[in-house]
């Protein structure tokens, strides 16, 4: 931001009016800063002078139609741009080299004035509203596992998440297909049948398929399975609880020989019983075994163990002798032998009986308080005891009638949304607070101590919020910040569809990558559990790797895939723009991309984003040489020569160039094809960055920025939403609360927590 910059650098009056003196001119009045006397009488004679020229009309460099600003108020309809042309011309980057260029006095005033122009009234407390965001996926498993205690990827049939603002978690992209309807309620009658075993007799049956044959075995025209040598045919089955079934298998046979075709049953590879199949087809014979089974997936097998082939037999009818399988069933159970699943009595107790009152009403009520987050209505939960009832009524058993209400409760838009409803004044419940938070640092629902605190009013306290977020980071479940927040802001996700060249890279693997990542969110969760600065991540020299990581860094005795602390040694590594995962998803897929790292410094660390390219700008050109016969610096140069393009490659070249010693996987390297590698860059206010040391100190002269970076994309991912002209108070705000503690990890989070887009919501 331009005041960011601006600040930075202290004019004092004298040296101004001496500088007016010089050239004979004399102090203006004094007006109100980023007021719309000083434009008119100042800042516009300035950008008539400088800018219009070229920043005029509909098809403007980057859309920026400097002409047609006119009053404050159009700067404040979009702060972002007009903070960055006020950067742009403070550092010297606009106007372009070859045009009449303002002094630095001038540079000053218009950059001053469009940074006081466009921040907001802060007097003017707007909290910001936040769209109805439902679960997303990694949410809803999260959720489900917490609620129901079952550990299942119940959302990996889901469509893919939209992303909005760098994040999944966006209320304004997360709509609801008919697909996604039609997802969440396959979803919740499987994860509530895990859930709630229902001890009813169920007949199962289980055809061959091409999956269950072992080599030899073949299905016939008539889908039966034809063994016409010894061999198996397997089956995976499932009971819903441990006990007594009925295991059938119908088979029949061809007849050779002096004996019948056996037949051995085996169940989890324990035989439990060998059979003679004494009937032709088209006939069918069907044996049953009493078999005892575990809850959940087995596998029965069925294998043919006497076969005989004698083609000398004259009747040729007798010569072969093979088995046929058609279907295997299973009935239960019939008896029940083992406890029923404790989630059976955690969540709906025991089945109502002469001894036992129907309890249904008061574990409704507490699943849908705890499904829904908050304490529900007597019409919610009278509704929903309703619909029990009448299933019991139409002769369904207390464990199924249950299994149905408590599908109907995941299949509630209370469930699936995270449903606010602010007062008129913006102020949030203790429980959608409780429920905001737990979805930032947990990616999950309030735990029990987490609602206690909202029940009891300490989470509208500062102390009782910074408890509570003081216990959360020090959760295994604050694990989560990792593969949500930083493998989304740090773009660690690409990883996953990233395929580098493997001739250029053959050390280059899907497990290389894998590793990559890791590093990363390992070191991200030890800088939160160890509560040092964020600053840690760009300047840090210790990181975690495993053998394979090891190897392309050069670290030495590392083996194997478990990760463990290490130190590099090489003062080119250290930090984010030293790990392969950073250098990897910022390079193409054969070579390195200086301006793609650049953009990714701008962006993802200093919060100052390149504006956007105008429209048809073209790609990279080499001209007529080959490009084997330029260095990416040459190639570049002639680029930057097209003024449309200078203005961004000169902010995000100079970093990228400082980054040219690690190759498109982090390798380091001295030459680049036939080229020596060029690590100097030179910055956007055109002081060199000497290769990644220069790079980093230049990182770390600009912590604030990397600080208050953290701050927008954290209150981005907490909040749900975008942020907005207001917000940039509360952004400023929690930077000043931040930097008290030199930005220490909990400082940042708590400084999220208690700022008033968390806490409220505007209510329109």
């Amino acid at each position: 931001m331009v005041g960011r910059v601006g600040r930075r650098l202290v004019w004092g009056p004298a040296i101004v009016c001496l500088g007016m003196a010089i050239v004979g001119q004399t102090a203006p009045p004094k007006t109100e800063p980023g007021s719309e006397a000083e434009f008119k009488s100042r800042v516009k004679p300035l950008l008539t002078k400088y800018c219009v020229a070229c920043h005029a009309g509909a098809d403007a460099p980057a859309g920026i139609d400097i002409d047609a600003l006119q009053r404050k108020v159009e700067v404040q309809k979009d702060p972002s741009k007009w903070q960055r042309v006020g950067r742009a011309v403070f550092s010297g980057i606009m106007p372009p080299k070859g045009r009449p260029a303002p002094t630095a006095a001038e540079r000053k005033e218009m950059a001053d004035w469009f940074e006081a122009a466009s921040v907001p009234d802060c007097n003017v407390k707007v909290p910001g509203r936040v769209t109805l965001r439902r679960l997303n996926r990694a949410q809803y498993v999260n959720t489900i596992r917490d609620l129901l205690g079952v550990e299942a990827d119940a959302a990996k049939d889901f469509p893919s998440d939209d992303v909005g603002y760098g994040f999944d978690s966006i209320g304004d992209v997360l709509s609801v297909s008919p697909l996604t309807a039609e997802k969440y309620l396959a979803a919740a009658e499987g994860i509530v049948r895990r859930a709630i075993v229902v001890p009813e007799v169920e007949i199962k049956r289980y055809d061959p398929s091409p999956a269950s044959l072992s080599p030899g075995v073949r299905i016939d025209q008539e889908g039966a399975a034809a063994l016409s040598t010894n061999g198996t045919l397997k089956f995976p089955i499932s009971a819903s609880v441990a006990g007594w079934y009925r295991l059938r298998v119908s088979t029949s046979a061809d007849l050779a020989g002096p004996d019948f075709p056996k037949m051995a049953v085996a169940v989890n590879g324990q035989q439990v019983a060998v059979f003679q199949t004494k009937v032709e087809r088209p006939k069918r014979q069907v044996v049953e075994i009493p078999v005892q089974l575990s809850r959940g997936d087995s596998g029965v097998s069925v294998a043919f163990i006497n076969d005989y082939y004698e083609p000398s037999n004259p009747n040729p009818k007798r010569r072969d002798r093979n088995l046929y399988v058609d279907w295997i069933e299973v009935e239960g159970p019939v008896e029940v032998t083992g406890a029923l699943p404790e989630s059976n009595v955690a969540l709906i107790g025991l089945p109502p009986s002469s001894s036992m009152p129907d309890r249904a009403g008061e574990y409704l009520r507490r699943f849908m308080s705890r499904a829904y987050r908050r304490p529900v209505s007597e019409e919610e939960s009278a509704g929903l005891l309703s619909l029990y009832k009448s299933m019991r009524k139409k002769g369904m058993g207390y464990e199924k009638a249950m299994q149905v209400a408590f599908e109907a409760v995941l299949c509630n838009p209370n469930f699936l949304f995270r449903v606010e409803q602010p007062k008129p004044d913006g102020t949030l419940s203790g429980y959608e607070i409780a429920t905001r938070l737990s979805y930032f640092l947990w990616s999950t629902m309030p735990d029990a101590a987490l609602v206690q605190a909202a029940e009891t009013g300490k989470l509208s306290t500062p102390g009782g919020l910074k408890g509570q977020v003081a216990r959360m980071l020090a959760d295994p479940r604050a694990d989560t910040l990792a593969d949500e927040f930083a493998a989304q802001w740090l773009q660690l996700r690409k990883l996953e569809v990233t395929e580098s060249d493997p001739t250029t890279y053959p050390a280059s693997t899907k497990s290389l990558r894998s590793a990559m990542a890791t590093e990363v969110k390992l070191l991200f969760m030890d800088v939160v559990r160890s509560d040092r600065p964020v600053t840690d991540l760009l300047t840090t020299t210790d990181t975690f790797v495993n053998g394979e990581l090891a190897r392309l860094y050069g670290i030495t005795g590392v083996r194997g895939d478990v990760f463990v602390r290490a130190k590099h040694v090489d003062p080119n590594r250290g930090g984010l723009t030293g790990m392969a995962a950073f250098l990897t998803v910022t390079s193409n897929p054969n070579r390195t991309s200086p301006v793609k790292r650049g953009k990714y410094i701008l962006e993802e660390l200093l919060g100052t984003p390149p504006p956007p390219p105008p429209p048809n700008v073209g790609v990279l050109q080499d001209g007529s040489q080959p490009f084997s016969e330029r260095s990416i610096k040459e190639r570049l140069a002639d680029h930057r020569d097209n003024p449309a393009c200078a203005n961004c490659h000169r902010k995000m070249d100079g970093m990228g160039f400082s980054l040219e010693g690690f190759d498109g996987i982090g390798q380091r390297r001295t030459m680049d094809g036939k080229f020596p590698v060029d690590d100097h860059g030179e910055g956007e206010d055109g002081k060199p960055i000497d290769g990644p040391a220069g790079l980093r100190a230049l990182l770390v002269r600009r912590k604030a920025d990397f600080a208050r970076t953290v701050i927008e994309k954290m209150m981005t991912f907490a909040l749900g939403r975008g942020l907005e002209a207001s917000d940039r108070c509360h952004v400023d705000t929690a930077l000043a609360e931040a930097k008290r503690s030199d930005y220490r990890f909990s400082a940042i989070v708590n400084a999220v927590v208690s700022s008033q887009p968390f806490t409220r919501q505007s209510p329109n």
